[in-house]
């Protein structure tokens, strides 16, 4: 949530030079800040570096923080949730320059999202997660062509798509408390396939 995450008494500009200070202080310069956040998209970066983060929208304040994340020149960008409380025209947005700037400085993204519409536009390779455990890994195609774990099905038939008034499947049962997870596989109580 950048707005949580970028200080609101500090001007865009020092915050992303307070990355550069700390991580690349050879750039820590006025003009590789409005590299960045020209980089990222955002028009008139001159006003915007001078701009409290509340002077700005959910989308823009989304770019100053992969700004932030670019400036140290990574190998591996981490994206959790990097849509989440956006209009969808602005996720859509968001996304283009992420895959725009994976294949710009390539760098890798590993993409932590509940939205699988976003995993099948942007991913490459799909980890699902059920229990805090990794249980089914595949190139994106492949999982969303044939998925192998019930839990994946279970997922992927839940996405909204059939015709209206139809209902969503849904998955049975509830999720385990971290503290609680079965032996075994932690999605063995609620799935279809399972035996004694």
């Amino acid at each position: 949530d950048p707005a949580a995450s970028l200080n609101p008494v500090i001007r865009v500009g020092e915050q992303i030079l307070e990355s550069l200070r700390l991580h690349r202080p050879d750039l820590a310069t006025e003009k590789e800040a409005l590299r960045l956040l020209s980089v990222v998209g955002i028009s008139a970066p001159e006003t915007r570096l001078r701009a409290y983060p509340h002077q700005m929208s959910g989308g823009m304040l989304q770019r100053v923080m992969i700004a932030m994340a670019i400036a140290t020149r990574p190998k591996l960008l981490v994206a959790d949730e990097p849509t989440t409380a956006l209009d969808v025209t602005i996720q859509a947005q968001v996304l283009d320059l992420l895959r725009d700037l994976k294949q710009k400085l390539g760098m890798a993204i590993l993409l932590i999202t509940h939205n699988l519409g976003i995993v099948r536009d942007l991913a490459d390779r799909v980890a699902v997660m059920y229990g805090g455990r990794i249980v089914e890994e595949a190139p994106v195609r492949t999982l969303f062509r044939n998925p192998g774990h019930p839990y994946t099905r279970g997922l992927l038939s839940s996405i909204p798509g059939g015709a209206p008034g139809t209902r969503l499947l849904a998955i049975p049962g509830a999720v385990p408390r971290a503290g609680a997870l079965p032996p075994g596989c932690a999605f063995a109580p609620r799935c279809p396939d399972r035996f004694s």
